[in-house]
């Protein structure tokens, strides 16, 4: 049995880059977010024959989303992505700390 949990969400912001002498390249982000859950507060996930129970903290959610990138050619062909993100308002989420390894060939 496969149920779907369905959420939309808009956001319109402004998004800024500055380049480094390095390579390196530093973003922001500003976000007006609107949420609205047209489901449940959980779903059922399974991986490899492994079901995990997930809940979503919050569902509806109306305020601001603040983000702030790093990314960084380590040696060719490999990139280092950092991120931060936190939601501001009534039932916000967050933060959010993202950090990887892209490798392309």
């Amino acid at each position: 049995m496969i149920t779907a949990t369905e959420v939309i969400e808009v956001q319109l912001g402004v998004e800024a880059e500055k380049l480094f002498g390095n390579g390196g390249i530093l973003s922001g982000q500003l976000s007006g977010v609107l949420r609205r859950d047209l489901g449940t507060t959980d779903a059922n996930v399974t991986v490899f024959s492994s079901t995990q129970s997930l809940i979503f903290a919050s569902t509806d959610f109306t305020g601001a989303r603040v983000s702030v990138g790093y990314e960084q050619e380590l040696v060719q062909d490999i990139r280092l992505e950092l991120n931060a993100e936190q939601e501001i308002g009534n039932d916000a989420q967050g933060p959010f700390l993202r950090a990887g390894l892209r490798w392309s060939f």
